[in-house]
């Protein structure tokens, strides 16, 4: 679903930031469960979507969808008053206007095998080179189907895994493209009609950020990064 594509993207982005200024392990993503008790420092990350506006009408139409990312950094009372200028000066950077972030993967969608349509993101490399891709489990480390190359002149789509033998196919295409095809793939053995389409992750646009006034909120300090996005989505990839 590409409107999650956006949502994943932008998170993953907020977790590149905060990793990279020291809140690993620190962060409190919506809907889990969190106690920030003991720590010197910790953040929340919240998405924000509008409504989308519609472009252009039709089932394979466009949508534009806009919205912002907050982070929420918080201190103890009292202290971090640098710190927070250096998160400040880092998010510019992390986030300038004009930047795009997007999913390192491919959608697969249109397998007449459902379970092997969804979002297969990058996952090390096929023994030919070419780079490897994974549909994890909703725990986010199982894996459930893989697309990877093979001896350089074909691309599979499999239920076994990377490079492993013994495949157990369900959709392949020959080519010695450097990465899957978004088309022309056909059925193997364990695939079932029609065999799908891969289509790239949308771009999302950064199209401001900046930082709230700080507030005291129980016995912690406040700042607050909004970071307003734009994606352009054709409605056929929902």
């Amino acid at each position: 679903m590409a409107d999650t594509d956006i949502e994943k993207a932008l998170l993953t982005a907020a977790k590149t930031f905060l990793d990279a200024n020291g809140f690993t392990g620190a962060i409190n993503w919506e809907n889990s469960s969190f106690d920030p008790s003991g720590a010197t420092q910790w953040a929340s990350v919240f998405f924000v979507p509008n409504v989308p506006d519609v472009l252009t009408l039709g089932t394979r139409g466009d949508d534009r969808m806009t919205g912002f990312l907050q982070i929420d950094l918080n201190v103890p009372q009292g202290t971090g008053s640098g710190a927070m200028r250096a998160w400040l000066n880092n998010s510019r950077q992390s986030f300038v206007a004009g930047k795009a972030f997007a999913l390192d993967g491919y959608n697969v969608a249109g397998a007449g095998t459902a379970a092997a349509n969804g979002f297969y993101e990058k996952n090390g490399a096929s023994t030919d080179s070419r780079q490897a891709f994974t549909l994890f489990d909703t725990d986010g480390t199982t894996g459930l189907f893989n697309i990877w190359g093979f001896n350089g002149f074909a691309w599979f789509l499999t239920s076994t895994g990377i490079n492993a033998g013994g495949v157990v196919g369900f959709y392949g295409v020959n080519t010695s493209s450097a990465l899957p095809p978004l088309t022309g793939w056909s059925l193997s053995a364990n695939g079932d009609a029609p065999a799908p389409t891969l289509s790239l992750p949308p771009k999302v646009t950064i199209i401001s950020a900046g930082w709230g006034q700080g507030r005291n909120v129980d016995n912690w300090f406040r700042k607050s990064l909004t970071v307003a996005f734009r994606s352009d989505l054709q409605r056929a990839n929902f």
